[in-house]
């Protein structure tokens, strides 16, 4: 495991807004009852599904980490486990409970999103994620290595984080409310967990990977990219340039 330094200003954006109507759950709730899934695992679909359903909620975002169950309608509803935060600074991560609807013709809508509770009947939904004082504890979790900075232009490590054999989580912090996250994962899916739409992306290539860049009026708040084998993401509150976002991310390869 390496370490890099260099500079950067940054932190990780994301906003909740709950609900769906009673009706609409309704709708879409008449065939069968609810089957608990075997494993809980989050397939590529399924992420598509989910990301696609998801588009309409700007200024948002979350992170399905775990598939607790599944509906057979008219059509399919899926019942998932979600990191989410608010779009704020210094806003917590919270655990969501996200409903979603796909028709026959692969329409995908939200349902419901609601506060997941710490107890469902007699079973503890676990939080994913699991701490880690290093970042070699965290690579041990994981199973695979990530190369990480020792510190953003004075923003010093502020907590680790990994979910067993998926991903790691790094955070920074220059104070309570401005940070930035790093994360690699495994597979080539956007784990940024950021959903909010942007209308200046540009590409660039560092270390041999394309890097997509997103953000607004030629300041970016997120990277992303892959190797074919990882995928990483970074993502910033304060939205930053594209040089300072192509330095940390070639810190991280």
């Amino acid at each position: 495991m390496l370490k890099k330094t260099f500079a950067a200003s940054a932190a990780l954006a994301l906003i909740l807004t709950a609900g769906c109507s009673a009706q609409k759950s309704e709708e879409h709730s008449i065939v069968g009852g609810w089957t608990e899934a075997e494993d809980g695992t989050v397939t590529d679909e399924m992420l598509e599904l989910f990301n696609k359903a998801m588009q309409s909620k700007l200024g948002m975002s979350y992170t399905p980490v775990k598939l607790l169950e599944t509906q057979l309608v008219n059509g399919t509803n899926y019942k998932f486990l979600c990191e989410a935060a608010a779009v704020t600074p210094g806003a917590k991560t919270e655990q969501k409970i996200v409903t979603i609807y796909v028709d026959l013709k692969g329409n995908a809508e939200v349902l419901d999103i609601e506060d997941a509770p710490e107890m469902t009947g007699n079973t503890q939904i676990p939080n994913p994620f699991r701490g880690a004082e290093t970042i070699e504890d965290a690579e041990t979790g994981a199973g695979f290595s990530f190369i990480i900075p020792d510190m953003i232009d004075g923003y010093a490590l502020e907590r680790i984080s990994y979910i067993p054999d998926t991903l790691i989580q790094v955070v920074y912090a220059h104070s309570e409310d401005d940070t930035v996250m790093i994360r690699k994962g495994t597979g080539t899916d956007d784990i940024s967990g950021d959903y909010n739409v942007y209308t200046d992306i540009q590409e660039q290539t560092v270390s041999g990977n394309t890097l997509t860049i997103k953000g607004n009026d030629g300041a970016y708040s997120c990277v992303t990219w892959n190797d074919g084998t990882y995928t990483y993401s970074i993502t910033a509150d304060q939205p930053m340039s594209a040089e300072i976002l192509t330095a940390i991310a070639g810190a991280m390869q």
